[in-house]
């Protein structure tokens, strides 16, 4: 088994999956990368038994993947390797030989065809090229949390520039001053609007006085009717103007609030 020394090969690590016998190892043949022309295959059985090719020649060994930390025991005869995860993904696996700088490259069979590189040159690049991509992912996934913690706190400052502006408008002793007097006149048209409603109620009803009475009562119903839609318009017209008043005021506070903080 050839094993080469990778440049960029633990760099990545942080980047590798994690080393699952299950679903990674088992029932594939995985082809041992080497650059002198050799077919060479691991095939990881479940019962621990591995088989190794080298151009057709098979020999049988064990294998034991430690669950604690995902180091790799090979043994064949009396040889034993002792292997630790350098890069893992669905379609390659790259070991190092532990305690050394040398590694050993695995290419699921069904992706050999795919596996561009041939030399230790070509094998460097690809994972350079690798790096490279994993590098510029991280970049962009770094940009696009930045952007999205830029995006949060402009969010959060528009929320609380609103509820400022809200207490600046509102809680101004003018802007409740002119509120209270058009709350007072809304109540005013709405109680003289009763009162006109009774009236007519009653007007309505004085078929049922004595016939003497009904002119004095019209007289004096009329009179009244007169007054109260006289002081329901001219209540409304005060009304109304106080609320004109009192959308102004609220415009020019939000205005005078936006200068204070740059706004405009």
């Amino acid at each position: 088994m050839r094993q080469y020394i990778v440049s960029c090969i633990q760099r990545l690590k942080s980047y590798s999956k994690q080393l699952d016998g299950e679903t990674i190892l088992y029932n594939k043949k995985w082809w041992i990368f080497n650059d002198e022309g050799e077919a060479e295959i691991f095939i990881f059985r479940p019962n621990n038994d591995l088989v190794f090719s080298r151009n057709g020649v098979v020999t049988k060994g064990k294998w034991t993947l430690n669950g604690t930390d995902a180091t790799l025991l090979i043994e064949f005869d009396k040889i034993s390797y002792l292997y630790q995860p350098a890069f893992i993904d669905n379609n390659l696996l790259a070991f190092n030989l532990y305690g050394t700088k040398e590694n050993i490259i695995m290419i699921d069979e069904q992706n050999k065809d795919n596996f561009k590189p041939k030399t230790l040159n070509e094998l460097n690049k690809y994972f350079e090229e690798k790096e490279k991509l994993f590098l510029e992912q991280k970049r962009k996934q770094e940009q696009l949390l930045l952007e999205q913690k830029l995006e949060d706190e402009k969010k959060q400052k528009k929320l609380l520039l609103k509820e400022k502006r809200y207490w600046y408008v509102y809680d101004n002793p003018e802007y409740i001053k002119i509120e209270k007097k058009v709350k007072n006149k809304e109540d005013l048209v709405i109680f003289l609007g009763f009162l006109l409603f009774i009236l007519i109620g009653l007007i309505a009803a004085v078929n049922e006085i004595k016939t003497e009475l009904i002119i004095p009562i019209f007289s004096a119903a009329g009179i009244i009717l007169i007054l109260l839609i006289y002081s329901i318009i001219i209540t409304n017209k005060k009304w109304s103007k106080k609320k004109r008043e009192l959308e102004c005021l609220e415009k020019k506070l939000s205005e005078e609030f936006d200068r204070k903080n740059n706004l405009l």
